[in-house]
């Protein structure tokens, strides 16, 4: 409106006392004007000459009009006029001048082509210069807005990407990147400040048969309710995050004291936590009480990585699931000890079946009258160390391995092949 008023005062004031030029919105609210009269500004133009001409061009010659209607301006008394009026093409304004009868009126006859031919050059003019000021604004105003939608492209992309890489789409909790992150943090706090914090492995307890019997949408449904218990179970400054599968990892912070270590506060949270996730839950049209595993970890007073402490939290947290599960254990050096004794005893015993390491006893079974009906085999197993390793040991240790098929086609091999050999004597 500034770049038009600047040009159409200088148009105007070669028409004559009288005549106005002014410039609409498409809704025919008024922008600006010559001569300028504030009040007008901002007000429909409530009068239809000019509505007329941009609205009906088929039933006015040339976008001309002589009308002797009610002014725009109200208070001022009506006079015959000419008005023309012109839509600017591609942009949503309305140029038009108004001339008055008497100006136009003694000349009309011998200088109608003058009069005409002003209005004609007035108005090309004027649009062509609008054109050229709109078209720029808005070339401008398309780059910014371009501009600004490549930024919140950019903003929203960056943000859903942040939310991939540090939140668990179903649960809403940090992920396991994120709580590694939070775990360097509370590291690099130690080397400055030595205080303890607690590390809390969770892992619920046959998971996999809720999902075998019952459909991974009911287990998606249960691990967003143990989510929510977990979160109502810590305080605002501890972590919960999703590890992984039916794996829950808590950072404690904040931890009371007894003794020389931070134990106290973590296992009465975990106890809680225990007690909170027993809760009948009700899954889709069934109920479901679940239990976990809790392996806990202090750390703090010595130097560890973000690994060794998860590695410790983890071992922990196996040893509770060997103890009978739903329950929790703290690490200590003999659990590491014991751990790495199981991984290690785990090597050999796949070796051995691979080689077929094993002893076989066959203790007969006798009927009432002392005749052998049947025999026993019993297994036994000496570690290429020398160390003999009883059943109740191997055989747990092969179901954990995924060893136990194997091994029990190993068995039924040899007993076959004994019971061939014993088909030759006759006494059985």
């Amino acid at each position: 409106a500034e770049n038009f008023s600047a040009f159409y005062e200088k148009v105007g004031s070669n028409l004559g006392s009288g005549a106005s030029i002014s410039l609409y919105r498409n809704d025919y609210i008024l922008m600006t004007r010559w001569p300028f009269v504030d009040k007008l500004v901002g007000i429909k133009n409530s009068n239809s000459a000019t509505q007329e001409i941009i609205g009906d061009r088929t039933t006015v010659e040339h976008g001309l009009l002589i009308t002797d209607k009610a002014r725009f301006s109200t208070g001022t008394a009506s006079e015959p006029r000419m008005v023309a009026a012109r839509v600017v093409n591609e942009f949503p304004f309305i140029a038009t001048v108004v001339i008055p009868k008497s100006l136009y009126a003694p000349n009309f006859f011998s200088h109608v082509g003058w009069i005409l031919g002003l209005l004609t050059i007035g108005l090309i003019l004027l649009f062509t210069f609008v054109r050229h000021v709109l078209f720029a604004n808005s070339q401008i105003n398309l780059e910014l807005l371009e501009r600004g939608l490549v930024q919140k492209a950019l903003g929203d992309a960056n943000e859903k990407l942040e939310t991939l890489a540090y939140i668990d789409l179903l649960t809403g909790l940090p992920n396991r990147q994120n709580l590694i992150e939070q775990l360097n943090l509370a590291i690099d706090k130690c080397k400055i400040t030595p205080s303890h914090y607690a590390i809390l492995f969770i892992d619920l307890d046959n998971f996999k048969e809720l999902n075998d019997r019952y459909g991974h949408d009911r287990g998606d449904l249960l691990l967003t309710k143990v989510a929510k218990q977990l979160l109502a179970c810590v305080g605002s400054d501890d972590i919960v995050s999703r590890f992984g599968g039916d794996e829950f990892v808590i950072l404690l912070s904040h931890l009371e004291y007894k003794e020389i270590d931070g134990t106290y506060t973590a296992e009465l949270i975990s106890q809680k936590i225990l007690n909170t996730l027993t809760q009948t839950k009700h899954l889709d049209g069934i109920e479901y009480r679940c239990s976990a595993s809790i392996g806990i970890t202090i750390f703090g007073q010595e130097p560890l990585s973000e690994f060794e402490i998860i590695k410790r939290a983890d071992i922990a947290m196996y040893h509770a699931k060997m103890s009978g599960r739903n329950t929790f254990s703290i690490f200590n050096a003999q659990l590491q000890k014991d751990f790495e004794y199981k991984l290690h005893l785990g090597e050999l015993l796949k070796d051995a079946i691979e080689q077929n390491h094993f002893e076989y006893y066959y203790q007969p079974q006798f009927d009432n009258h002392l005749n052998i009906i049947g025999a026993e085999l019993l297994l036994r197993w000496k570690t290429i160390e020398g160390e003999e390793i009883l059943p109740n040991i191997f055989i747990p240790l092969a179901e954990q391995n995924g060893l136990m098929i194997k091994l029990g086609n190993l068995v039924i091999e040899n007993a076959a092949t004994q019971i061939a050999a014993w088909s030759t004597f006759p006494f059985l």
